[in-house]
């Protein structure tokens, strides 16, 4: 599939991207499932080690992202790199910290002596999708609590920013 910049539709080609059909969803979905035991058993603490590598990640690449960003759907250059790019990256440390510190609870004692536990189980394989006007940092609100809760995400990127 042809992508083509909102900057200028007529003239520049910004990629040509493979468009999924459903068999690419049973293999990216299989991929999740056999992913999901691992990544579960990592607990809140090594998620957030591994969440926290994305972040930097992010941080690291922002000017090449912005640049993409922009040009994929004719974001301002300066937005992307100052501020929606950042919170991306922000929002993936947001949910790994909140997983990490809300997840793990002990147990608490009650008045009479009795024990009461919360325990939050990941659920298994999410599949999201992101809109088109800042589909990476709208991405990590979707994956970015899945991920930090111990699924596994299979994101639908949008057709006219993938």
């Amino acid at each position: 599939m042809e992508v083509r910049s909102p900057i200028d539709w007529d003239g520049w080609e910004l990629a040509d991207v493979a468009a999924g059909a459903a068999a690419e969803v049973d293999l990216a979905v299989a991929a999740a499932r056999r992913a999901f035991p691992a990544w579960a058993a990592l607990g809140p603490a090594g998620r957030r080690e591994h969440l926290g590598a994305l972040a930097d990640a992010i941080d690291a690449a922002v000017p090449a992202l912005a640049a993409v960003e922009c040009a994929d759907n004719g974001s301002l250059l300066e937005a992307m790199r100052e501020r929606v790019l950042p919170r991306a990256a922000n929002n993936i440390r947001f949910f790994a910290d909140y997983a990490s510190e809300r997840l793990e609870q002990p147990p608490r004692v009650l008045a009479g002596g009795e024990r009461n536990r919360v325990r939050h189980d990941p659920a298994g394989v999410v599949a999201v999708s992101t809109p088109w006007n800042a589909p990476l940092m709208l991405a990590t609100w979707r994956v970015g609590p899945a991920l930090a809760a111990g699924n596994t995400v299979v994101l639908k990127p949008p057709e006219w920013a993938p």
